[in-house]
């Protein structure tokens, strides 16, 4: 006959630890602007609600396709078009889908954030650990996307694309509004 080992001490001590935290509420997590953000600034997120002013309803919508003549003075620059449109929002957290098109790819790569309301932006952490951004209000209802340091990763059918937040033309874009039916 087998005998099984008596739990030890500290096995029993885990056991009552795990079942603690599995019984318990998780807490809830905040974005971080260190996603890399260029700035160190506060964690204050403000007393107003940056995710209404920006995305006023959840089909709230940015988008930008650079023309030939802009393209053509920043040959660095590798994205043709980008877009984000808010798909789900509270008064905490909007939900943002994100799409984008690349020099010479026909390619659509696409991507989705959480972001958290800041005193004059929403920070945004990218779904898979893919990077982070900011999105600022910006003169004449327009949107800035700035590219956190560590930059942002976007999949597309075939393949994945990553834009550096440290080098090139890609680290931010001014954003139009733009119809419902134009983001992802």
């Amino acid at each position: 006959m087998l005998r099984r080992p008596m739990p030890t001490l500290l096995t029993l001590t885990l056991l009552v630890v795990l079942a603690t935290l599995t019984a318990a509420p998780a807490p809830a997590q905040t974005l971080s602007r260190d996603a890399g953000s260029r700035d160190t600034g506060s964690q204050d997120t403000g007393s107003g609600d940056m995710g209404a002013t920006i995305f006023p309803t959840d089909q709230s919508c940015y988008r930008r396709q650079y023309d030939r003549a802009h393209l053509a003075s920043h040959p660095d620059q590798r994205v043709t078009e980008i877009a984000v449109g808010a798909v789900a929002r509270d008064a905490r957290v909007v939900v943002v889908n994100l799409s984008l098109m690349r020099r010479g790819d026909r390619e659509v790569y696409l991507a989705s954030a959480y972001c958290e309301s800041r005193l004059d932006h929403l920070s945004c952490l990218m779904e898979g650990d893919a990077g982070a951004f900011d999105l600022s209000p910006a003169k004449g209802g327009k949107l800035l996307l700035t590219v956190a340091t560590r930059g942002m990763a976007f999949e597309g059918a075939r393949d994945f694309v990553e834009i550096s937040g440290l080098t090139g033309d890609d680290r931010s874009f001014l954003l139009a509004g733009a119809a419902p039916g134009a983001c992802p």
